[in-house]
């Protein structure tokens, strides 16, 4: 059986979550739009929410390179640490 990966999104932020009960509880942290989605690897879904936090982020905010397993990233922090 596949190791699934799962990407809980916002209108705030993002975060990858290693499996789908913390996708949810993560879920209730973020604003507006937002899903769960599941992923086979790691990479591919590290690669989504920096994508989505790209596109919400205000144009010159600082976009990590990676993310954090189970560790979710704030738009408005990235914001404030700039």
């Amino acid at each position: 059986m596949a190791n699934r990966i799962y990407v809980a999104v916002g209108d705030n932020g993002g975060v990858v979550a290693s499996n789908y009960e913390r996708a949810l509880l993560y879920k209730t942290y973020l604003r507006g739009h937002k899903y769960v989605k599941k992923f086979s690897d790691f990479e591919e879904a590290e690669d989504y929410v920096l994508d989505h936090i790209a596109e919400k982020a205000p144009f010159g905010c600082p976009i990590p390179m990676h993310c954090k397993i189970n560790e979710i990233i704030f738009i408005s922090k990235l914001m404030r640490d700039y």
